[in-house]
């Protein structure tokens, strides 16, 4: 009797269901989660070390340390309270530093705090930059998903970035440059959900005109836009910067001058020097006024001169140098996005990359903003990429990811800083012309073409 359950023998071949990324919602790994959960919980018992003496408690690590916690947020803080009590802290000395000198959108950002004393707003404030970045790291993760990469453990990935040299000094200043996150996903998930509805993007743009008033080289969202066809929210954004600027025209004005006068014994008065090199070329080593090599500050602009002192490069200008270096590399890189089949899941990696090589460029740049490039890294970096690459990435930056103090020469510093730019750029844009797409990948990345914790 013939058994008719039985498979035909020209039937075809059942295909084996592709391969699924490890999601970020689990892990296959449950002791580095552990682990990251050990590493969790030091990291906040040393945090609550900190706020109960209102000070960084050791000077191992690679942060500065300074008397008291929040010098960034204090600032501010300050100048809302003078503001509320009717004075002008833009005209006013409000500290020991001076006047106030941050952008005027600032004053509306953290009118918030002065309903909170300074420590309570100064504990709040990093509550919010804390929660931004383990936020940001969810987000990476989904965005390794996305592009089919090994996904670690979830708790490992957020104490890992947490222990990291940027978060720690980001958190110890209680530096605004969060606003810049803050803004980004907002206006992420504004243009996600809206999928091309011209208002939100309108509303997208606004959003991010906000962030880089909040930091002014967050201004390069509008270039980060671009390759992602997003005209509407670039062309806002632009609109944004100029009224946000014009409309507070006096504020604006008395900013810039606060900033200059703040700085002018820190920062180098890049433009200046780049017209007047243009003007009259020379090729000589260094012998303007002395750089202090800080070994928290990344700024090629700055450090450039330092770095070349006693070669014929030594009197080119820094941003010079940075225009000539970061702008064919970007262009090249919004390039190959462009052309990515993946294009879409590239946006959050593509936009931080982005702010990082403003933060090289930035005259005056401390390694608070180095958290864009160990982000960009958190999303690209993985084990397949080359020998190559791995040696470079463990050479010049886990070196400053890590957060203990390692007594190297600072220049030699400086330089492996300078050097991490190559190794980060490198991943982008591998991933940007990888052609190997499979058709369940693309149809993952159409379903969900932008990164979120939804």
């Amino acid at each position: 009797m013939t058994d008719t359950t039985s498979t035909p023998s020209n039937a075809p071949a059942a295909v084996p269901a592709p391969r699924k990324a490890t999601s970020w919602r689990r892990s296959d790994h449950p002791n580095l989660n552990l682990i990251g959960l050990g590493l969790i919980v030091a990291w906040l018992a040393f945090w609550v070390q900190c706020f109960f003496e209102f000070s960084f408690v050791t000077d191992r690590l690679w942060v500065p340390r300074w008397v008291f916690l929040s010098l960034d947020y204090q600032h501010v803080h300050l100048g809302v309270k003078a503001w509320h009590e009717g004075l002008d802290p833009f005209s006013v000395y409000i500290d020991f530093r001076g006047r106030y000198a941050a952008p005027p959108i600032t004053l509306l950002l953290f009118r918030w705090t002065r309903f909170f004393d300074p420590y309570v707003g100064a504990l709040i404030w990093d509550v919010i930059i804390t929660a931004t970045f383990a936020y940001t790291v969810l987000t990476c993760l989904k965005v390794r998903e996305q592009l089919r990469l090994w996904v670690p453990p979830v708790a490992l990935a957020i104490a890992v970035f947490l222990w990291s040299t940027p978060a720690m000094f980001s958190i110890e200043r209680g530096n605004l440059d969060v606003w810049v996150l803050l803004t980004l996903f907002i206006a992420l998930n504004l243009m996600r959900r809206g999928k091309g509805k011209w208002y939100c993007e309108v509303v997208a743009g606004l959003v991010l005109a906000i962030g880089a008033w909040a930091k002014m080289y967050s201004g390069l969202f509008i270039l980060a836009l671009l390759p992602f066809k997003r005209w509407t929210a670039a062309a806002t954004c632009v609109v944004g910067i100029v009224l946000i600027g014009v409309i507070p025209l006096r504020e604006t004005k008395l900013f810039f001058r606060n900033a200059g006068d703040m700085v002018t014994d820190e920062r180098v008065t890049p433009v200046k020097q780049v017209v007047e090199w243009l003007s009259h070329p020379t090729f000589a080593p260094y012998a303007g006024r002395p750089i202090d090599p800080v070994w928290y500050g990344h700024s090629l602009t700055t450090f450039f001169p330092l770095m070349f002192s006693k070669t014929p490069l030594g009197s080119v200008p820094g941003l010079l140098v940075s225009a000539l270096l970061f702008g064919p590399l970007w262009l090249y890189a919004a390039w190959c996005v462009y052309r990515s089949p993946r294009r879409e899941s590239l946006f959050l990696p593509f936009t931080l990359w982005t702010m990082a090589l403003g933060t090289y460029a930035l005259p005056n740049s401390y390694d608070y903003n180095l958290f864009f490039m160990l982000l960009t890294a958190l999303c690209l970096w993985d084990r397949r990429d080359s020998v190559f690459v791995h040696l470079l990435m463990l050479a010049t930056v886990v070196i400053w990811w890590q957060p203990f103090y390692i007594g190297i020469d600072r220049v030699l510093l400086i330089w492996l800083k300078m050097l991490a730019i190559i190794p980060v750029s490198m991943l982008m844009i591998r991933h940007a012309r990888r052609p190997d797409v499979p058709a369940q990948q693309l149809a993952d990345a159409r379903q969900h073409p932008w990164p979120a914790l939804a």
